[in-house]
């Protein structure tokens, strides 16, 4: 795994795929953004994977909201863009 710093000021970018999914249901911008702060969030190793398209890794963390729902999100983080590729509300499966 790739171990970089990160950047003074980090930029996060929805895709707007992402931002019209069902599985989001509830979860809004300002959740996930409290989840990716959060100290509690949970990095799920065993999921991520590696896109060669992409040269990129792909992260999955959990967290929970405000409202205390589960949440998975998977984005993938480089030198100075973080990317949310998907939010899924694990309460609503």
């Amino acid at each position: 795994m790739r171990v970089s710093k990160p950047p003074s000021k980090p930029v996060t970018i929805f895709l707007q795929n992402m931002a019209n999914s069902d599985q989001r249901k509830n979860v809004n911008d300002l959740q996930i953004i409290n989840i990716l702060k959060s100290k509690t969030k949970k990095h799920e190793a065993a999921r991520d994977y590696y896109q060669e398209g992409f040269a990129d890794w792909n992260y999955h963390l959990t967290g929970k909201t405000l409202d205390n729902e589960k949440v998975r999100i998977v984005l993938i983080d480089d030198s100075n863009l973080m990317l949310i590729i998907t939010v899924i509300n694990l309460d609503d499966e």
